[in-house]
């Protein structure tokens, strides 16, 4: 690398990725046996947090490394077990989640809420 990454074009930037990517394709290329990937299970995942309560709002875990796994939430899910759970009116319940559960930081392993989309809805 001849300059740090937020310091290069988006020619260099795209550049230097084509490199790194040839180099572990070769790395790839050249394994005696092929990589096998390995589906993550929640017994392997321990000391993941949960929002108490949203059980049935988990539908998945998930992680960007370097973090360890965290369990993923539909907030939407959430959002109606507070309607239904607790009866609050749907702001109430927009409301009560976002400060209470999603706005609740409490270190990296703090689970992800996320709110259904398509890609066409995002851009």
């Amino acid at each position: 690398m001849s300059k740090p990454y937020h310091r290069m074009s988006s020619k260099e930037l795209w550049t230097e990725y084509n490199l790194a990517m040839n180099e572990v394709q070769l790395i790839v290329n050249n394994m005696a046996e092929p990589m096998k990937l390995v589906k993550l299970k929640p017994t392997d995942c321990t000391g993941m947090l949960k929002a108490d309560g949203f059980d049935e709002a988990v539908i998945g875990m998930g992680n960007q490394m370097p973090n360890d796994p965290v369990l993923i939430y539909d907030a939407d899910k959430c959002i109606d077990i507070l309607m239904k759970r607790d009866g609050m009116s749907g702001e109430d319940a927009m409301e009560f989640f976002s400060y209470n559960v999603q706005g609740s930081y409490v270190g990296e392993k703090t689970p992800i809420f996320i709110w259904k989309s398509t890609l066409e809805e995002i851009e």
